[in-house]
C-alpha cells in the first residue's frame, strides 16, 4: 500500500450528541468507500467503531475511534466521538487534533446542549465545520427546521450544498447543489 502525503491527509471530527447518528454516518461512509464489506449495526453491536464491550451493552460510543477512508486522492481520518454529556470532554480533546469537524445533527431530536458545548470549542479552535443533518427518512422530520434551529442557536448561517428529494418514508435522492447531480439511494445494496 502506498504511503499518502501529508497534505493529501484530513483529520475529521464527527461530532455529536448521543442517538443523532454519528457511529451509523460513519459506518455508511466505510461502506460506501469500500472499506468494509457490509454496514453493521449500533443496535447489533457490528459496527467497526463500536467494539468495546461497553459499547456494545450500552449501544454508544464511550471513546473515540479512528476510521480510515481513502477517497479519490485523499485520505481520510474519522474520528467517532462520544456524544454523551459525560463523555465531552474526549470529545473536545479530539478537537484539537483534528483539521475540521462533521457535526451530525439528528432531524428528529434537533439541537441539544451538547452540540453547543462543542460548538463553542470549535469556534475557540477556528475550525472549517459541516453540517449533516441525520434522520430525514423518519416521520415528521425536514431539514430545514434542523438547519434553522442550529443558525439560531449556534449563531451561523448555512449554506446548503445537498438537498432532499422526497421526505420520510418517500426520501429517495439528495441534489448535489453545486454540480446540479442527484444521486440516489439503493436500498437493496444498502448504499
Amino acid at each position: 500500500m502506498k504511503e499518502p502525503r501529508a497534505d493529501t491527509i484530513r483529520n475529521i471530527a464527527v461530532v455529536s450528541y448521543t442517538g443523532a447518528g454519528k457511529t451509523s454516518l460513519t459506518e455508511a461512509l466505510l461502506y460506501t468507500a469500500g472499506v468494509i464489506p457490509a454496514m453493521g449495526s449500533v443496535v447489533n453491536g457490528t459496527t467497526v467503531s463500536d467494539f468495546e464491550p461497553e459499547e456494545v451493552h450500552r449501544k454508544i460510543t464511550v471513546s473515540s475511534s479512528v476510521l480510515h477512508v481513502d477517497w479519490k486522492d485523499t485520505t481520510f481520518n474519522l474520528v467517532d466521538t462520544p456524544g454523551a454529556l459525560s463523555f465531552l470532554g474526549e470529545a473536545r480533546t479530539v478537537l484539537r487534533a483534528v483539521d475540521g469537524v462533521l457535526i451530525v445533527l439528528g432531524a428528529s431530536s434537533g439541537m441539544r446542549t451538547e452540540l453547543e458545548k462543542i460548538w463553542s470549542t470549535i469556534q475557540e479552535l477556528h475550525l472549517p465545520c459541516l453540517l449533516f443533518v441525520n434522520e430525514l427518512d423518519k416521520e415528521r422530520t425536514a431539514w430545514e427546521p434542523g438547519l434553522a434551529e442550529c443558525e439560531k442557536a449556534l449563531e451561523f448561517e448555512g449554506l446548503p450544498s445537498t438537498i432532499p428529494i422526497g421526505a420520510e418514508s418517500r426520501l429517495e435522492r439528495v441534489v448535489d447543489i453545486i454540480t446540479g447531480t442527484a444521486y440516489r439511494s439503493s436500498k437493496d445494496s444498502n448504499k
